[in-house]
């Protein structure tokens, strides 16, 4: 397990009304009741990734990484998190034109030779930085918490 932001902690599954089920820094994984068993699965695989190998987009203070390094390594994390979803929503018999979220690339994703499917990912979260349906603001997010993150600790 690498170090980050949810690395060692407990985890906790939270199911209500929300847009996109997703993970707080607390390791609160937050479920949209709405979903089916096999497609909240899948999502569950997605959302423990982050959980699992940690997901750090504040600054370290032992690196003078930009947040545009740190944004573009959270993103590359959320894209192999994203195809491992897709990946399973097939095989767990999931109907991606009759899943509750539907992703606009999914298509494409198995279209595309295996080796290139994380790589179009990535390229579509690069693309909608402030979301798309599906997918929550990550890349406009990310880089917002790192500057936020860097702003608080610079010296005044």
């Amino acid at each position: 397990m690498r170090d980050g932001a949810f690395a060692k902690r407990e985890v906790s599954f939270c199911f209500g009304r929300i847009g996109v089920s997703s993970v707080t820094t607390s390791g609160a994984l937050l479920f949209d009741e709405a979903l089916a068993t096999e497609e909240a699965a899948a999502r569950a695989a997605h959302l423990l990734t982050h959980v699992a190998e940690g997901l750090r987009v504040e600054p370290n203070e032992e690196t003078d990484e930009s947040c545009e390094v740190i944004t573009e390594r959270a993103l590359a994390a959320e894209a192999a998190a994203l195809a491992l979803e897709i990946e399973l929503r097939r095989a767990f018999g999931v109907n991606a034109d009759a899943a509750r979220v539907r992703y606009t690339f999914e298509r494409d994703f198995w279209a595309a030779p295996n080796d290139a499917r994380v790589g179009l990912v990535l390229d579509y979260l690069r693309a909608h930085p402030d979301g798309a349906p599906g997918i929550d603001a990550l890349a406009s997010g990310y880089a917002r918490r790192c500057r936020a993150a860097r702003d608080a600790s610079a010296p005044r």
